[in-house]
């Protein structure tokens, strides 16, 4: 039996509502009772990081608006609670008349929406010795997003240069990868959380799931990996008027799945290199040899997803996760990088946590020049 977690939805009956929030200032005002569902994507592979559409009939949201939306539920000792699932921009509606009836549906988009559209406009350089992460900031907050205002002591080696099309969002985030800070992330608040990088595995697990008896798992995971698409073997060219230059690095650890020994076969990334270092014919092929090397391990790196649906519990993108299935005799653990939320009757997610497994094998590696 599915055990999930809640009694059901509070005594109105309302699983779910959809708050109007001005903007910039986050204040909440009326609900909209005009929205009648939909459903959310939260993902840390995005550029928004959240984002969905609802539908709405009656009435059609104020574009200049945003929208909150909690889930209302009752948990198994009988609290009544509200969770802010996402606060939302929204935009191209599409509303038909029916008479004096409107219905349609409408796009939600983070508030990263507001530096992912702005571009600097010109050629931009953040100077050697700034502090990144308040440079940061400051570009975020100018635009009149609300941030959790990170500290950091760390300042820039050297300058950093954009370009005129590179937008706010990307010239935060890039400061903030300097500093060891993961991206910008919005919050269910519809604020901007900056916080430093910290790997998956140096983690604690925010929530495992078990197919025990108090399991809220759907029965179905499903697994999946990358290991058969990925290259086993990269192989670079360099040629000049008077020399040219090859070599390769390889995968054939027959441990490893998706080497050159577990396939049977080769997998080729191949590259030309246009500029390579060395006085001489031997240090330019060790040069190429080492990028050969880097490159592999860049593009070999073993990536598995697993994913599940469950009910709605405090897990969010970035999160590290485990499954323990079993049933199954399997285990996952990783970090969550998609929810996708139905906003139906007990609200039903679909995570898929993703665990990247680092080369460990050592390469084989041969090359020549002619």
């Amino acid at each position: 039996m599915i055990y999930d977690g809640y009694r059901g939805c509070p005594k109105d009956g309302s699983y779910y509502t959809y708050r109007r929030v001005l903007w910039p200032s986050l204040a909440e005002k009326e609900d909209l009772t005009i929205i009648t569902g939909g459903s959310l994507e939260l993902s840390a592979l995005s550029d928004l990081m959240a984002s969905g559409t609802l539908s709405f009939t009656g009435g059609c949201p104020d574009y200049h608006d945003l929208i909150r939306v909690y889930y209302n539920f009752v948990d198994e000792v009988g609290n009544q609670l509200s969770q802010p699932l996402g606060t939302f921009f929204t935009a191209k509606p599409n509303p038909t008349y029916d008479m004096k009836l409107v219905s349609g549906s409408v796009n939600l988009y983070s508030v990263l929406h507001v530096p992912a559209s702005k571009k600097y406009g010109r050629d931009y350089t953040v100077k050697a010795g700034t502090n990144a992460v308040a440079k940061a900031v400051e570009l975020l907050e100018g635009l009149n997003v609300k941030t959790n205002k990170p500290r950091s002591s760390y300042k820039l080696k050297s300058d950093k240069v954009f370009e005129p099309d590179d937008s706010y969002l990307y010239i935060a985030n890039q400061l903030l990868s300097a500093a060891g800070f993961a991206a910008c992330t919005p919050d269910a608040y519809g604020r901007i959380n900056i916080v430093p990088y910290i790997e998956p595995q140096g983690r604690s697990p925010s929530w495992t799931f078990r197919d025990d008896e108090r399991s809220i798992m759907e029965p179905q995971v499903i697994e999946s990996s990358n290991f058969s698409e990925t290259p086993n073997c990269v192989r670079l060219f360099y040629e000049s008027d008077d020399m040219c230059v090859w070599a390769y690095a390889a995968n054939d650890d027959k441990a490893w799945p998706g080497s050159r020994t577990d396939l049977g076969y080769e997998v080729t990334l191949h590259e030309s290199i246009s500029e390579l270092d060395g006085d001489t014919a031997a240090k330019k092929l060790a040069n190429l040899k080492s990028q050969a090397i880097a490159k592999l391990r860049d593009n070999t790196q073993r990536i598995e997803y697993v994913e599940l649906k469950h009910p709605w519990v405090p897990l969010w993108p970035n999160d590290a996760a485990s499954v323990v299935y079993t049933g199954a005799g399997k285990t996952w653990s990783g970090t969550v990088v998609s929810e996708q939320l139905e906003l139906a009757d007990h609200l039903v997610v679909t995570s898929r946590i993703r665990k990247i497994a680092r080369p460990t094998y050592k390469p084989v590696v041969g090359g020549g020049t002619w």
